[in-house]
């Protein structure tokens, strides 16, 4: 009879957060106005390979009560994948998000690098959709839609939306991308890419919609709140 000896090893490093890292850190802390923190370390099974993490808390957050756990942390995992270097990306197998909440309860999840790669790809649609509306770069819209999903142009209606929304709440200053969830329709899945444009007096929720499928990376559904 053959004995089995696992053994079990989580070793967490104290080393500094790098430049990159730490940007990212910032950049969450000042999108949920929350407090962050970070870990590194990782899990060994003998005979088996090594998974190395980067793991991030976010605590002490408001506006990550009012939202779902599972949906802030695959955006904050992929603010900090997007942040690192491409050395620091082959680094890390995982990236580990802990959000607690103002009671102190805490929500884990953890994301491989590979999903990470794909959300990344799939998230330039939003920021394509996202830096042509602050910079007042209508006409790129088009270029970024699946024309199977949209028939028509959709530049010259997002820009009155825009331009009425501005009358109201003032100048658009900035959009933060908040959150990340999937869904699915009839045909495919769907990565929904949440963002928040924020105005001088007011702060909007939008959507940017993806499919799943690789290699297709156009946008195929958004929705501005007004």
């Amino acid at each position: 009879m053959k004995q089995l000896l696992t053994t079990l090893l989580v070793l967490f490093l104290l080393s500094c957060a790098s430049d990159t890292e730490q940007k990212s850190l910032t950049k969450i802390a000042d999108i949920y106005n929350a407090k962050t923190s970070y870990t590194k370390g990782f899990n060994s099974n003998v005979g088996e390979k090594t998974i190395r993490n980067f793991k991030i808390i976010a605590s002490e957050s408001e506006l990550l009560d009012s939202l779902q756990p599972s949906l802030t942390s695959s955006n904050m995992a992929l603010l900090v994948y997007e942040g690192f270097t491409s050395e620091e990306k082959e680094n890390y197998d995982l990236i580990n998000v802990d959000v607690l909440n103002l009671k102190n309860d805490t929500a884990s999840y953890s994301y491989p690098r590979t999903l990470l790669d794909k959300l990344s790809t799939k998230s330039m649609a939003f920021k394509l959709f996202s830096e042509s509306i602050l910079l007042k770069n209508y006409d790129r819209l088009d270029s970024i839609k699946n024309n199977v999903d949209f028939k028509t142009p959709i530049s010259k209606s997002i820009e009155e939306v825009m331009q009425q929304n501005q009358k109201i709440f003032g100048e658009l200053i900035t959009y933060q991308p908040i959150s990340i969830g999937e869904t699915k329709d009839e045909i495919s899945g769907i990565y929904r890419y949440n963002g928040q444009f924020v105005y001088k007096n007011k702060i909007i929720p939008y959507l940017v919609a993806v499919d799943v499928t690789d290699g297709k990376d156009k946008m195929i559904g958004y929705k501005i709140n007004q």
